[in-house]
């Protein structure tokens, strides 16, 4: 394999990490965004953490959540790597309840608050 070759090995592989941070930081982003537009809604109920999973070999934390709105029980998940990283092993997360912000129109469209604990 020739040096050039080489260097167009090296940015294409530049290529695909740029658009695979791109593409990571577009769906961040309009998670934020979807979670401040809730916030602003001010619909709310309190929420239960109710199981958490690892997956796979990156260890994806997921927090499964059930919450009630008018009566009828939801449950969401949220991939989350930053809280309760050890609830998996210790269970110590499981019943605690949060503030959780939903869509009047759709209340699956929900996210848990885990700065507020209630």
């Amino acid at each position: 394999m020739s040096l050039q070759d080489i260097i167009e090995n090296k940015k294409v592989q530049i290529s695909i990490i740029i658009f695979i941070l791109a593409i990571a930081s577009i769906k961040s982003f309009k998670k934020e965004n979807k979670e401040i537009d809730l916030k602003k809604e001010n619909n709310f109920t309190i929420g239960q953490i109710v199981d958490h999973k690892v997956y796979g070999l990156s260890e994806t934390y997921y927090i499964k959540f059930s919450y009630s709105v008018n009566g009828v029980e939801y449950m969401n998940s949220v991939n989350n790597s930053w809280k309760f990283t050890d609830c998996y092993k210790t269970r110590k997360c499981i019943g605690r309840k949060f503030i959780v912000y939903y869509d009047k129109k759709n209340p699956e469209n929900s996210f848990m608050d885990f700065d507020k604990e209630k």
